[in-house]
């Protein structure tokens, strides 16, 4: 499994989300990667939300038969963007576990496998000074 993260973003956060992104997606890839996870997924996907109009709401749509996600799951705004770099990227991370905590609750996950892949997350997170 690969982490994949996007983003609904307004422009003034676009180039501070990017940097927070890869360094984040990357870490956690670092780990999943070298694992095995017997989860319904092809990849773990995550659109994070951020502007400050409600144009976009939250999605949590799982579908086990296709083994496809689509998280769009809110970050705060205006925090995120008087937030330090590291905080930026403490904040994708804490997007990152609410969605895997959200996944675990559909029909058809593994919740075991799931539980297993947050301890993981958990441990870059602790490494990463994330958590």
């Amino acid at each position: 499994m690969k982490l994949w993260i996007g983003g609904e973003l307004q422009a003034d956060v676009a180039d501070n989300f990017r940097a927070a992104r890869k360094k984040v997606e990357n870490a956690i890839n670092d780990e999943i990667t070298r694992g095995s996870y017997e989860v319904n997924l092809v990849d773990w996907d995550c659109i994070a939300i951020l502007r400050e109009d409600n144009e976009f709401k939250e999605i949590t749509k799982y579908s086990s038969s296709k083994k496809e996600m689509d998280y769009r799951l809110n970050i705060n705004f205006q925090e995120f963007k008087n937030a330090s770099a590291e905080k930026q990227e403490s904040m994708i991370f804490d997007m990152l576990k609410r969605s895997l905590t959200l996944l675990k609750e559909k029909k058809g996950i593994n919740v075991g496998e799931i539980e297993r892949l947050i301890r993981d997350v958990d441990h870059v997170g602790k490494v990463n000074g994330w958590r």
